[in-house]
């Protein structure tokens, strides 16, 4: 469903705009961002999804554009928890989500299948974002090209590979045990966009959203039970 983006007189009226994000720079980022187009105004900046029902019930913006550094809500992610505050307080309010990186198709599904009419990553440039804005303002469902790629081939690596790999299985051991992308990747020899992609694909795989969720799979299956 589109907004209404006129007054009663029939002039464009500005699109109104909740930012929710827990970190101010990022708000304040997107805030500088859209306060260069006329079309947009910024009604409130929240920092929780708590913060953001009580606008979205408030002021029933027209936008809420919903940032990845939240606390995590009941249902084990503030993004999503946000989406769904936003949705009961305000059923009109369309819902642009911001990732942190291209490789979260997992989060692009869950925000997508949560509600959100749209998914953008941080990586994306500003016009890509001015136009994810104006796009799902107006109606329509919105995924960057690069999300939206990544999602497709990884959906078609979970349809038809098999079990993990030697690589999958040696990635998914050393996540599980703590180390980070950079760690990883320097262990074995292999760039960190590398290991973001097998990554990536571990949790397309196997369903899998978080590291908590990475490391009881890993325990589960007897991984860390494997040789150093």
């Amino acid at each position: 469903m589109s907004i209404d983006t006129n007054n009663d007189n029939g002039s464009p009226k500005p699109i109104s705009v909740l930012l929710v994000d827990g970190y101010p720079l990022v708000r304040q980022g997107a805030q500088n961002l859209i306060a260069e187009h006329t079309e947009f105004t910024t009604i409130k900046m929240a920092d929780s999804y708590e913060d953001a029902r009580r606008y979205a019930l408030g002021h029933k913006p027209d936008l809420a554009i919903i940032g990845p550094n939240l606390d995590e809500g009941t249902g084990g992610s503030g993004q999503l928890a946000a989406i769904a505050a936003i949705h009961e307080a305000s059923p009109n309010t369309r819902i642009l989500v911001i990732l942190l990186s291209d490789f979260d198709t997992v989060g692009a599904r869950d925000g997508v299948a949560a509600g959100a009419a749209g998914v953008i990553s941080m990586a994306s440039s500003e016009a890509d974002f001015i136009d994810a804005a104006r796009r799902v303002t107006a109606g329509e469902e919105y995924v960057s090209a690069k999300v939206s790629t990544l999602a497709l081939r990884e959906r078609e690596q979970a349809q038809y590979s098999g079990p993990l790999t030697p690589r999958e299985a040696e990635v998914l051991r050393s996540l599980a045990l703590g180390y980070t992308n950079s760690e990883i990747a320097k262990g074995l020899h292999l760039s960190v966009r590398t290991i973001e992609t097998h990554r990536a694909n571990l949790q397309g795989k196997l369903r899998l959203r978080t590291r908590a969720e990475l490391v009881a799979h890993a325990i589960e299956t007897g991984l860390l039970g494997a040789a150093d």
